[in-house]
C-alpha cells in the first residue's frame, strides 16, 4: 500500500527535458528553455517542500499530471488528452531531475512506479505540473 507524503505544483506551463546540443568545440550543453524550467521548478519545489528532510532511500511511487496552455482550436470546456509533442517521457524526466536537483530523494532510481497523465487546461485553468509522491507503507 501507497501513502502520498507531498503533492506539490510547478506553475507554468510543462517543459520537457531538451536534448543534449553540442557546440562547436564539441561540448555538449543543455538547452536554455530547459535551464531555465528547471531552475524555475527547483525553486518552487524547494519553497513548497520547506524545511522537510530529504526521503529515505526507499522506493517511491510519483503520479504527475501536466496540464498544457489550451488551444483556442478545442472547443470542450473541461481538460482534454494532449497527444502532440513534447512526450510525457521527457516531461516525466525533466520533473524527476527537478526533484532530484531540489535534493527531495538521493536519487530517481529509488522511483519504482510513475503514473503521468498530459492534458489541454480546461477553460479556467492556467497551465501547470502537479506532482505527488508516494512511499510505501507496510502493511497492518
Amino acid at each position: 500500500m501507497w501513502k502520498c507524503t507531498h503533492t506539490g505544483i510547478i506553475f507554468g506551463p510543462p517543459v520537457a527535458m531538451g536534448r543534449p546540443r553540442m557546440t562547436k568545440q564539441g561540448r555538449a550543453y543543455t538547452p536554455a528553455k530547459s535551464r531555465e524550467y528547471m531552475s524555475l521548478a527547483i525553486d518552487q519545489i524547494q519553497t513548497q517542500w520547506g524545511d522537510r528532510l530529504q526521503l529515505a532511500n526507499e522506493p517511491l511511487r510519483l503520479h504527475l499530471v501536466f496540464v498544457h496552455k489550451r488551444p483556442k482550436r478545442i472547443t470542450a470546456t473541461e481538460r482534454v488528452p494532449k497527444t502532440t509533442k513534447p512526450d510525457i517521457d521527457n516531461l516525466i524526466k525533466m520533473v524527476m531531475d527537478a526533484l532530484t536537483k531540489s535534493e527531495i530523494w538521493p536519487d530517481d532510481n529509488i522511483v519504482t512506479e510513475v503514473c503521468a497523465t498530459d492534458w489541454y487546461a480546461n477553460e479556467y485553468e492556467q497551465p501547470h505540473t502537479m506532482y505527488s509522491i508516494y512511499t510505501k507503507q507496510p502493511p497492518f
